[in-house]
């Protein structure tokens, strides 16, 4: 575990989502449930500024 990059595990998690395989080792599982705790999202949508009137500028919305 001490010998392959930081990036390469963290590229591992993000690709397995929420679910962390349950044969992975202690210390995969101990930074995959650390990177699953400080994790965040990020939800953009891109909507008229006006439901009553599609003719006016669109804008996009963010929710953290």
């Amino acid at each position: 575990m001490d010998t392959v990059p930081v990036v390469f595990v963290e590229s591992v998690l993000q690709s397995c989502g929420d679910n962390l395989p349950k044969e992975i080792s202690h210390a995969w599982a101990q930074l995959g449930e650390a990177y699953l705790r400080n994790r965040g999202s990020l939800i953009v949508t891109y909507a008229p500024s006006d439901l009553r009137n599609y003719a006016l500028p669109w804008t996009f919305r963010y929710n953290l």
